[in-house]
């Protein structure tokens, strides 16, 4: 068996690590290393930032998770999950932003774009209301408690290389977001509002 991991989180405190893991096994002889890998399941761990054991808070044979984020209050982490891949490992359907409870480790989901997107970024607001959302397409603005989402920038639609929007960051007193807007191999970082002026 086979473990990929990705998207570690430290905890506010710093005593904790949040990670999403993909369990695959390898099957068959004489074929290119992709070819051969089967997904298992999917699942968030978090462990004791000095090591130890980690703790399974989610286990799932019907999503691929990454992109763990906490909660400034560590009650929630936040991760991105896409439907499992066809045999031809092609993802069969849109990334959704899943809000995991530490507590009870129930999972809201919610989705956010109506198109398919590619890829999610996720940064939690200071008063842990909103999380910022960067993607292939634009940024988005997530309401916590009412699982709202709306778009903050403006893409290009049909474009020839369009643009990506990646690793949105809040400013401390949670009045600006940062961004890198990226076409091809240069990307520029931008602020905005989380209203969208600025």
């Amino acid at each position: 068996e086979r473990t990929e991991v990705s998207g570690p989180s430290r905890s506010p405190d710093g005593k904790s690590l949040a990670f999403a893991a993909s369990h695959l096994t390898e099957e068959g002889e004489g074929c290119e290393e992709l070819d051969c890998l089967r997904f298992i399941r999917s699942v968030v761990y978090v462990i004791d930032a000095h090591g130890g054991t980690p703790v399974a808070m989610t286990d799932s044979e019907r999503i691929v998770a990454f992109a763990s984020r906490w909660s400034r209050d560590r009650r929630t982490i936040a991760f991105v999950g896409l439907p499992v891949p066809d045999p031809e490992g092609r993802y069969p359907g849109r990334p959704s932003v899943f809000l995991l409870d530490v507590t009870d480790r129930s999972m809201r989901k919610v989705d956010v774009a109506p198109e398919e997107i590619l890829t999610y970024h996720l940064s939690w607001s200071p008063d842990g209301k909103s999380i910022a959302i960067g993607s292939d397409s634009d940024v988005y603005i997530l309401d916590v408690q009412t699982g709202e989402t709306r778009r903050l920038t403006e893409s290009e639609p049909g474009a020839y290389e369009p643009l990506t929007f990646l690793s949105p960051a809040w400013s401390p007193d949670g009045r600006w977001i940062a961004f890198a807007r990226c076409r091809g191999d240069s990307c520029w970082v931008w602020t905005m509002r989380p209203d969208g002026s600025g």
